[in-house]
């Protein structure tokens, strides 16, 4: 009884070291620059990663000149700080990846490659000490 105990405790040890180490890698890679940045260049702005919304006239052409966005809420980057980053990451390890899904691949491999070594890091330490 003790042995199982010592077993689980120490295996949810370790998931917590990785959890929180790829959530600090995630959290520096994909944080704002600035809090209240309103600089759309910045590509972990919360206000460039909101839905955002053209106008079409009437002859059915899209008007460029007007932009609707979408309001910001508390969900739009959850790796604007550190206790969200590590939620964000006990939900990817759940298995939901909404939280990284508004950035695109192309324009930030480093997170698809922090994202794949999270997935078979966490897989294989399953595996090979979760029996």
């Amino acid at each position: 009884m003790i042995g199982v105990a010592k077993r689980i405790v120490s295996f949810l040890f370790i998931i917590l070291i990785i959890l929180f180490g790829f959530a600090h890698a995630f959290f520096i890679l994909l944080k704002p620059k600035s809090e209240h940045n309103q600089d759309l260049n910045d590509l972990n702005n919360p206000w460039s990663l909101t839905k955002k919304y053209h106008q079409i006239t009437e002859d059915e052409n899209i008007a460029n000149t007007t932009t609707l966005i979408e309001e910001l809420d508390s969900n739009t980057n959850l790796f604007s700080n550190y206790p969200n980053s590590l939620f964000s990451m006990y939900l990817f390890l759940t298995g939901d990846r909404n939280s990284l899904s508004a950035w695109s691949p192309n324009d930030n491999p480093l997170m698809i490659i922090l994202m794949i070594v999270f997935s078979f890091v966490i897989i294989y330490w399953i595996i090979e000490y979760g029996y």
